[in-house]
Parts: C-alpha cells; sequence; structure tokens
C-alpha cells in the first residue's frame, strides 16, 4: 500500500514548478490531487509516518518538501520534517523553494499547525 502512495506522490510532485501557461494548469491540478492525497493518508498513521519519512529521503525537493509539510500538517516525524525544511531554506539553489521552506517553518512554528 505504501509503495501505491509513494508512486502517486512522486507522479504529482514531478508536475509542480511548471510555469508556462498550460503548465501552471498542471502545477495547480497536482496540488489539489496532493492535498487529496494527504487526506487520504492521513486516516492511517502508520502507514503516514513510514511514507512521509521515505520520501523526505528522497533526492527531489519537491518530493522533500511536500513529505515535510504533509508531516507537519499531521503532526509526525516533527524533526526530520522541520530539518528538511530547514535544509530547504537554506541550501536551495530555487528561490522560490527557499521562501516557501522558510515561510512554511515560520508559519507552523507561529500557529503551531498547519491547514490545507
Amino acid at each position: 500500500m505504501i509503495e501505491k502512495y509513494k508512486e502517486r506522490y512522486l507522479e504529482l510532485c514531478s508536475l509542480l514548478d511548471e510555469y508556462s501557461k498550460t503548465g501552471v494548469k498542471k502545477h495547480n491540478k497536482a496540488m489539489k490531487e496532493l492535498a487529496k492525497l494527504f487526506y487520504e493518508v492521513r486516516n492511517n498513521q502508520i502507514i503516514a509516518e513510514e511514507l512521509y519519512n521515505e520520501l523526505m529521503d528522497f533526492d527531489d525537493e519537491r518530493v522533500k518538501s511536500i513529505a515535510a509539510v504533509h508531516s507537519l500538517g499531521m503532526n509526525i516525524n516533527l524533526t526530520k520534517a522541520q530539518k528538511t525544511l530547514k535544509d530547504i531554506s537554506q541550501k536551495s539553489k530555487e528561490p522560490l523553494s527557499r521562501f516557501n521552506a522558510e515561510m512554511t517553518l515560520k508559519t507552523w512554528k507561529e500557529q503551531g499547525y498547519l491547514k490545507f
């Protein structure tokens, strides 16, 4: 079951960061699908913990970022999620990725939760 979710996350994350007109539509659709997947996965915390833990180890920054954000949203894997986002905020070559990671961490720390 985890493999099915992992494949879906990887597929959807590959559609992110498209900036052309048609690409924006793909990006937005992928984000909506990722949100749906988040709500589906959160029903099983054991699967979610393992899934997001594995996804945060991927090389693809988009995958790591989404997994970290979803972990914070579920209040799981907190240490690794914070470290992942902090690393992205400091080391990413993409300014938007750095900013998003920094603001996500800031919001989570101030509010104590993330809402999707």
